[in-house]
């Protein structure tokens, strides 16, 4: 397909609207870039309209290198490749590290002990009000420092999240450590005293310990946790709802 004209589009004698119009082999003429799909797979890429025909092609196989290609505005971008089929802004969204803003919220709790022996665990929950979204029981084989263990948590949670995303948790009993500096902004821990909303997140580290492997679900539908009242050490006072997020971060 060639491009034959650009198409002005105006309003009150305002240009509005501006395409390119193309023509096909057929001889039939239609909006060029319209219904833009760029598909990739091992040979390399191809981009082609709604009408079906091909705009480029290539070697190239990485899609962030494509799009920044583009010498056009492409739009609403389709994109299929292996293990994805979707639009390009999802895809983005979710591994353009460093290409998009982090404004997506995710929140966790995370409860531990600290003793003197070799071994550890973490209960981590990612909660959305009161509802449950996955659970993570961790195991940890080996002795850490504070700086260590805090940093395994960083890292843990850092691995859940899509590029668009950063992450908030409420961590009982970690003890103060500064997290690295690459986890700046992406994860956020605040210091919590054990209340009553974290008794799913301390079941999870007690069953760690006791089972010595860590496990991890991920929920299709939210799972609302009933607190059960199950420890005396409770902070009497009623669980937070949510963190306090005037205050910085204690742990960083």
């Amino acid at each position: 397909m060639r491009c034959i004209y650009k198409e002005h589009t105006y309003y009150r004698n305002t240009e509005c609207e501006s395409k390119l119009i193309g023509e096909s082999r057929e001889g039939n003429r239609a909006p060029l870039l319209t219904g833009l799909t760029l598909t990739i797979n091992d040979e390399g890429y191809t981009l082609t309209n709604a009408e079906g025909c091909i705009l480029r092609q290539g070697n190239e196989t990485d899609p962030f290198v494509i799009y920044d290609s583009m010498s056009f505005e492409v739009g609403a971008l389709k994109l299929v490749m292996p293990g994805f089929a979707g639009v390009f802004d999802r895809y983005e969204n979710k591994h353009g590290y460093g290409r998009v803003g982090k404004d997506i919220k995710r929140k966790f709790i995370a409860y531990t002990e600290r003793g003197e022996g070799n071994e550890g665990a973490i209960g981590l929950i990612e909660y959305d009000r009161h509802n449950t979204l996955s659970i993570h029981s961790l195991y940890i084989p080996q002795a850490m420092t504070n700086k260590e263990h805090v940093n395994y948590l960083a890292e843990y949670i850092e691995g859940l999240l899509y590029a668009n995303e950063y992450a908030t948790v409420q961590a009982v009993n970690f003890t103060q450590g500064k997290i690295d500096g690459k986890y700046a902004g992406i994860v956020k821990m605040y210091g919590a005293p054990y209340k009553p909303r974290h008794e799913q997140a301390r079941l999870l580290y007690m069953d760690a310990i006791l089972r010595g492997t860590s496990i991890t679900e991920v929920f299709d539908e939210p799972m609302r946790y009933e607190i059960q009242g199950l420890f005396d050490d409770a902070d009497s006072g009623e669980g937070v709802s949510e963190i306090d997020e005037e205050k910085e971060p204690i742990l960083t």
